[in-house]
């Protein structure tokens, strides 16, 4: 039995966020620039600034690296996951652990996740030489995380 889910979190999904950036109150774009951190082959990708707006869709299941490395779903839409401003990810015991920005064990790769945000076809809001590395990385679609509830 699959225990991995998209379901929104409230009857209606907020997309006013969809374009991050337009909903940010600096001049920072949510995307400015991507995080990379890799650490035992896997991808690790995280947002350069903190967005004043999200999406709210929910994510439960499994996140697992694929064959480049990248950090996807285990669902039938694999998107690749972008992490919040601060994430960071580590090794601890032959485990790939999740962290906030305070240094909390939000899970570990492999693991089940609940993810809030949101899922976006590309990133727009990158330089292109982020969007290009993102792009050629991790194909595909992106999870922009928005709350670890």
């Amino acid at each position: 039995m699959r225990t991995s889910s998209l379901r929104p979190r409230r009857a209606e999904i907020a997309f006013v966020a969809v374009l991050l950036g337009a909903c940010s109150s600096s001049d920072a774009d949510p995307f400015d620039a991507v995080h990379f951190q890799q650490l035992t082959g896997v991808i690790f990708v995280a947002q350069n600034v903190v967005p004043v707006a999200v999406m709210e869709a929910l994510f439960e299941g499994r996140v697992i690296p694929d064959a480049a490395g990248c950090l996807r779903f285990d669902s039938p839409d694999p998107a690749t996951v972008v992490w919040p401003k601060g994430f960071s990810i580590s090794e601890s015991a032959g485990m790939m652990i999740v962290r906030n920005d305070a240094g909390r064990q939000i899970g570990r790769i492999g693991g089940t996740f609940r993810l809030g945000g949101g899922e976006v076809s590309s990133v727009q809001q990158v330089s292109a030489e982020d969007r290009e590395r993102l792009e050629t990385s991790c194909p595909g679609r992106y999870w922009i995380v928005g709350d670890v509830p």
